[in-house]
């Protein structure tokens, strides 16, 4: 006789997630560090054996700062974590100022097909804790193909894969399972989700990722800087003379991203 299969028993496999519920995750996630994001995603985090995009053509508003948390978290933990192609060269003070270790990052500055190579491996070996790697918006190399080939080297190798590509690659079809558009608005990071196994969401995230930054922007911040400098340049005109070198006042120049530099990072091929 054939085994008697309860229906309701196969629906109830991880693998197996209808449309308008939330799938039951076989692996906890990496979690964000942020409990309102980590609640709209089917992981419970960041999905490992997984690829996930981050859509933006933003610079410098949190769009790293949104990893930070589990960057730091595995790195503390003794995970390598992988930054293929940055924009601009992370500041290794600041990332070891939120706790990161950085004898744990590792930085591989790479372009084109190099880049996705060195992307693919990565994922594929299973030695890093989490891979981030900046796309380009030369949709040749940045093929549908190309991802495809990306997450599976992300599943093989049981790897977070996190890639940053231009927003209006919404456009286009993609084989990540979770797809984040971000933008700034008012000091605070918008996080759309576009893209999740499951229900869909409607309502986009804000995350406060720059407390300490928008406090001092506060308008009594401003204005007793603003005080400061005057008494500080009165007392400099008055003792001028007895200045050998001129001096100058330093103006408060708080950064909006604490996690790079104003440098552009600069690749092997452009440096020949």
């Amino acid at each position: 006789m054939r085994p008697v299969v309860n229906f309701d028993d196969i629906l109830k496999h991880p693998s197996i997630w209808r449309i308008g519920q939330m799938p039951v995750s076989v692996k906890a996630g990496i979690s964000s560090g942020h409990p309102t994001l980590d609640a709209v995603l089917p992981s419970h985090g960041w999905a490992q054996a997984e690829m996930t995009e981050i859509l933006t053509n933003e610079q410098g508003i949190g769009e790293l700062l949104l990893l930070a948390p589990a960057i730091r978290q595995l790195t503390q933990a003794g995970r390598s974590v992988v930054l293929i192609a940055p924009p601009y060269l992370p500041y290794p003070m600041a990332l070891e100022s939120i706790g990161v270790a950085l004898n744990r990052i590792v930085l591989i500055l790479a372009e084109g097909d190099e880049q996705l190579w060195a992307t693919e491996q990565a994922a594929r070996s299973g030695a890093c804790g989490l891979v981030i790697t900046w796309g380009s918006h030369k949709r040749k190399q940045w093929s549908n193909a190309a991802l495809r080939r990306l997450q599976v080297a992300a599943a093989n190798g049981d790897t977070a894969l996190m890639v940053y590509r231009p927003a209006d690659a919404i456009l286009e079809a993609s084989p990540a399972p979770t797809r984040l558009v971000v933008s700034a608005n008012e000091g605070m990071l918008q996080v759309k989700v576009a893209k999740r196994r499951g229900a869909l969401l409607a309502e986009a995230i804000s995350l406060n990722l720059h407390t300490l930054h928008w406090r001092q922007r506060s308008v009594q911040h401003m204005r007793e800087v603003a005080v400061l400098q005057k008494t500080a340049q009165a007392v400099f005109q008055e003792r001028r003379g007895q200045y050998q070198h001129q001096s100058r006042v330093v103006t408060d120049k708080t950064p909006v991203s604490v996690l790079a530099t104003s440098q552009t990072a600069t690749h092997p091929s452009s440096a020949r």
